[in-house]
Formats: structure tokens, C-alpha cells, sequence
């Protein structure tokens, strides 16, 4: 089932891959075996005494053909190690899309993450599904190239191999039986040893991948310099190395304790290697001193054992590798298939130049995976279209569980929303998120092209750009970059990368949603990062850039929410209170009065 999976996604990659890998294959041994070909030719060639030119001139062919083969394969490892690179950067693109088109309500489920942090490590680790299984091939045809080219170099000296007497024991036919089972019986013992050995660690690795991941975060931790003000100024260096190395402690025992485990599997294929090659050797002796072996013959056969040796161990790894491979492939899968209870639905979202899309909460109540209580609780409420409503309420009070909701990133524990009367869990999940132009409170920008930021594509309406910076305000600072729009934003992957301040990411986030110029703006805390100067201008050009769309301000700063139409008050994850500014104040007892009250000593001048 997991190497089923695994096959589809190797259409994915470079297929002259497999024309460098099996040319590789064939040139890795090249140099050995012409080096024993002439080695022996030129030992016969001194027990006859042939002329020293003609000596002279194999060992020229020697020594050029060892460097020919060995240039040749040295280039192709290189380029077969580059195109297995790209494979693995190939397979990390595979899993971004796997994981960038899951449910986003899978993000916070413990085992979804336990299952893709187990993805991930084993990418990092053994290269992921396809550059495992490409390894795992390249070693197998390695083994047999390896093994048919050492029997074809040994094969003037097969003669002596299968010529047999009776006068003893060693130098019989029956001898060479009971060295050949001895032989395969090692080869057997060998595979047997490293399948067992890669189920153990196989068992072993979900432990080891939860203390890879906490050390990897210790390990980046020190290198993100926007943490490095923290440790700096909190003396928390000590603390931070303190956990680095315990975790990397914890990684070492980790690995013994593996060691341990597989200790005999281990000790096992080392031991049959030894005796592989010491029955090759003793086999070569006998018949060497009972005359049956010319000197050439013995220098071929010497010279081809590494080779055989390394081939028999190629070749008895495989059911090792193909653990590994599976296993790999069985991490990608889970991820791959964990299910979803959301239904993504397929009804298209009607494309309307008018905006005129409607969407009302029936009752909707929601709890998040994992929580007892209710974020949000019996809560109804209808957009009207155009309308700019303001969200207040403390921390924690529901406002961004509904912003959440209403743009599906979840759906509903109870009750419905509708779009135009028609539960949108049955629109197509894609084509409803289109209607939202969303900035969060947390959100992201990329260590990419400021343009691409902003667009959140390679091609862009460069007029309409300008007009979504001009709009936030990000146009004076983009303009007086060297590079404009096409500036690099953060040094991560660009040295001339330019770091810019949270009120300047925020004017980007800002420009990003109104370049989407989708029919629903969302805006969370949009100027909490930014000057006053700045949060004046982007408040009195709100009602010019939603002109004609509905728009959602949410923002704990309840001065700045007098400029829309309406506001709605969240308390506990229930909406307590609707109305404009004036109507919220004259209720006294409500909380909007309280929490404007409570701001409205800081506004007024003391006299």
C-alpha cells in the first residue's frame, strides 16, 4: 500500500534521473575492475617473461583507463548527488501542497501535527519517499553491477575455481559445496540481521522524532535575530544552551539506546561480513597451494573480493532499505489521508459586480477541537451589504471566532451561516473564501518580493498595486527604496533583503487586501502597530477603500470605531450589544458604555 503511494509521485521528478543513476551504477566499479584486469595480465605477463615495452604499455593502459573511469564516475556521482537534491526539494514542494490543501481546521489537531512533524523529520533525515526509494535502487543495481562485473573479472580463473581432486578433503568438490552454503548461508544471515535491525528502529523513530524536533527548535532559536533582543536583554543565554543540550543529550541517548536494541542485528552483519570475505579467502588459499591457481588468477580473484564483499552487502540490505522506504512512504500517506469532517462543498459562488452577497448566522455556536466550553454561543446576526460594522469586546470575548466562522477557516459545532440563504458549507470552499479580504492580527508576510507580498503572485497589475499602497499609505516608504515594489522583504534568503517595521508590514498586510479587492474587508487590529499619524490617515481613507463592500473592523481601541455605521459588542462569546456609537452610549449599564468609559479619561484633557 505504502510503496503503491509512493510510485505516484516519482512522475513528479526529473526522469533522467534514472539514465545517470544506472550509468552511475555501471562506472562505480569501472576503475577496480580495470585495475585488476591489468594487474593481472601484467603478473602473467612477468611469469613469462614477456618483453618490458610490452609490460610498459599495460601498465600505461592502467594507469589512463583508472583515471578515465574515475573522472567519468566522479561526474556522474556529482550530477546524480545534484538530481537526488532536487528530488528531495521536489518532495518538500510535494508535501507544502499537501499540507497548504488540507482543512486549515486541521492545524490545531494534536495528532494531525504529531503525524506531519513525523513527515517532516523523516525528509530532513532520510530524504523523504522518493529520494529513499531512489537510494534504495541505486544500491541494488549497484550490488548487481558490482557482482556481475566481479564475476565476469574472475571468470579466466573460474577453471582453477571448478578444477577439482581427490587427494583430500580441501581440494574436492565437496569442500567447495560446503564453502558456497557457507557463503549464501552468511549472505542470508546478513539480510535477515538488517530487516530485523530497521524494524526495531523503525518502532523506535517516533520517539526519536519528537526529541529531533524539540532540539531543532532550540538549535533555529538561537539563530532568529528578532529573538536574539530577548535573550540578550533577559541574560537568557544560559537557559536557552541549557535546553539545547539537554535535548541533545536527550538525542544521544537516544541513539545508544537504539544501539543497544539492535546491538546483535548489528554485531551479526558485521561478524557475516567478515566471514563472507574469510571464505573467499580461505576457498582462494586452498586452492593456491594445492597448485590448482595460476599467479594471475589469484591476483584477479584478490583484487575482485572488496567488490564482491560490497556487492553480497548491497544486495543483502535491500529488505533494510525497502523498511526504511516503506516506512517513509507510510509517514507521507498518513498526512496525505488524514481525514477531514469538513465538507469542502461544490456549489460555484455567483460572481456579482454589484457585491450584493448576503450573509446571515442562524443560532451558530462553535467550540474549539480539544475545549469543553463554547467560543462562541448561540449567536445570530445579518451583514447587510455595504454595511461597515465595528467589533468590540475584551480579549477572548468571541470577535476573532467569528471572523474565523465567517470566512470558513471552521465550520460551525452548531447551528448555520448562510450566503444568500444557502448553507455555505455547500459552496466550494475555495470560491467562498474569495469573498473575504482579510488582514488578521497575526498575520504574514514572506521573505519574497515586496510586490509578490502584497499580490501574493509572480504576475501582477502593476497600476492596481500602486493604488492598493497608495490607499494604506505604503507607497512613501516603498518609493524611497532602491528597488521599489521588486525589494526583497527580510534577509532569510537575500543579504540585500530589507527589514522593515511592524507599522510598515501592517500597511503591507492592509495593501494586500485591498489589491484583492474582494467584496467582504476584514480588518483586525489593523493599526495597532501603526503611528498616530498614520492610524488617522488609514481611518479617514476606511469608508474610500470599502466604498461599496462590506466591511468588519475589529479593534480595541473603541475611538477608532465611530466611523462605521454600526457596532457589535462580544462578551463571554455572545453579542450583547448592537447599534451605532450613540445609541451603545446612552445605555449607561451595557458594556459598550463601560469599556468607553473606561478608555475616555485618556482622550479627554485634564484642565
Amino acid at each position: 500500500m505504502n510503496i503503491r503511494f509512493a510510485l505516484r509521485f516519482f512522475k513528479q521528478t526529473d526522469k533522467k534521473v534514472i539514465p545517470i543513476m544506472l550509468l552511475y551504477s555501471v562506472t562505480a566499479f569501472l576503475p577496480q575492475l580495470s585495475a585488476i584486469y591489468f594487474s593481472a595480465k601484467i603478473t602473467s605477463m612477468f611469469s613469462v617473461g614477456a618483453p618490458a615495452k610490452e609490460i610498459m604499455l599495460n601498465a600505461v593502459f592502467l594507469a589512463v583507463s583508472v583515471f578515465v573511469f574515475s573522472v567519468v564516475n566522479s561526474a556522474l556521482q556529482k550530477e546524480f548527488r545534484k538530481q537526488m537534491s532536487v528530488i528531495q526539494l521536489s518532495e518538500n514542494k510535494i508535501l507544502t501542497e499537501i499540507v497548504t490543501g488540507k482543512d486549515y481546521a486541521l492545524l490545531e489537531k494534536p495528532d494531525f501535527q504529531v503525524t506531519l512533524k513525523h513527515c517532516q523529520t523523516s525528509l530532513m533525515n532520510n530524504g523523504g519517499i522518493i529520494y529513499s526509494f531512489y537510494a534504495s535502487m541505486q544500491s541494488a543495481i549497484g550490488g548487481i553491477f558490482g557482482l556481475v562485473f566481479s564475476i565476469a573479472a574472475i571468470s579466466p580463473a573460474i577453471k582453477g575455481f571448478l578444477t577439482f581432486d581427490n587427494l583430500s578433503f580441501l581440494t574436492s568438490w565437496k569442500f567447495a559445496v560446503v564453502m558456497l552454503a557457507a557463503f549464501i548461508l552468511c549472505a542470508v544471515i546478513t539480510a535477515l540481521a538488517g530487516d530485523c535491525a530497521s524494524k526495531k528502529n523503525i518502532k523506535l523513530w517516533e520517539y526519536y522524532t519528537d526529541i529531533f524536533s524539540q532540539f531543532m527548535y532550540w538549535m533555529d532559536f538561537t539563530k532568529e535575530y528578532k529573538k536574539g533582543k530577548d535573550i540578550r536583554l533577559y541574560s537568557s543565554q544560559k537557559m536557552v544552551l541549557d535546553e539545547y543540550i539537554d535535548f541533545k543529550s536527550g538525542m544521544m541517548e537516544h541513539r545508544k539506546y537504539s544501539d543497544k536494541k539492535t546491538i546483535v542485528e548489528n554485531y551479526t552483519m558485521r561478524i557475516m561480513q567478515a566471514v563472507l570475505t574469510s571464505i573467499i579467502y580461505a576457498f582462494i588459499c586452498v586452492k593456491a597451494v594445492g597448485g590448482l591457481m595460476t599467479v594471475d588468477d589469484i591476483v584477479r580473484l584478490t583484487g575482485s573480493i572488496p567488490i564482491i564483499i560490497a556487492s553480497v552487502t548491497q544486495l543483502g540490505c535491500i529488505p533494510m532499505m525497502l523498511n526504511y522506504d516503506i516506512a517513509n512512504a507510510g509517514y507521507m500517506r498518513k498526512v496525505y489521508d488524514y481525514p477531514t469532517e469538513r465538507k469542502m462543498g461544490t456549489l460555484p459562488v455567483e460572481k456579482r459586480t454589484d457585491c450584493d452577497y448576503e450573509i446571515e448566522f442562524k443560532n451558530v455556536s462553535f467550540k474549539y477541537a480539544g475545549s469543553d466550553s463554547y467560543a462562541l454561543k448561540d449567536v445570530s446576526f445579518k451583514f447587510k451589504i455595504g454595511e461597515h460594522i465595528a467589533f468590540v469586546g475584551h480579549n477572548g470575548s468571541g470577535k476573532s471566532t467569528f471572523i474565523k466562522l465567517l470566512c470558513r477557516l471552521y465550520d460551525p459545532t452548531e447551528g448555520e451561516i448562510t450566503l444568500n440563504g444557502i448553507d455555505i458549507r455547500k459552496y466550494d470552499i475555495n470560491e467562498y473564501m474569495s469573498l473575504f479580504s482579510v488582514v488578521f492580527q497575526d498575520f504574514a508576510l514572506f521573505s519574497v518580493p515586496l510586490s509578490q507580498n502584497v499580490t501574493t503572485s509572480m504576475d501582477y497589475d502593476r497600476e492596481r498595486l500602486f493604488s492598493s499602497l497608495e490607499k494604506s499609505g505604503a507607497d512613501k516608504f516603498v518609493n524611497e527604496m532602491k528597488n521599489k515594489e521588486n525589494t526583497v522583504l527580510y534577509k532569510d534568503f537575500d543579504d540585500d533583503g530589507v527589514e522593515i517595521s511592524g507599522g510598515e508590514a501592517q500597511k503591507l498586510a492592509i495593501s494586500r487586501a485591498l489589491y484583492r479587492d474582494a467584496p467582504f474587508v476584514v480588518l483586525d487590529e489593523p493599526t495597532a502597530a501603526l503611528d498616530p499619524i498614520s492610524e488617522f490617515e488609514v481611518y479617514s481613507r476606511f469608508n474610500e477603500f470599502t466604498s461599496g463592500k462590506t466591511a468588519i473592523y475589529i479593534s480595541h481601541r473603541l475611538s477608532s470605531c465611530r466611523f462605521c455605521d454600526k457596532i457589535l459588542v462580544f462578551e463571554k462569546g455572545n453579542i450583547v450589544q448592537f447599534g451605532d456609537h450613540e445609541q451603545l452610549l446612552s445605555d449607561e449599564n451595557g458594556m459598550y458604555s463601560k469599556l468607553w468609559n473606561s478608555q475616555a479619561k485618556y482622550y479627554v484633557s485634564q484642565v
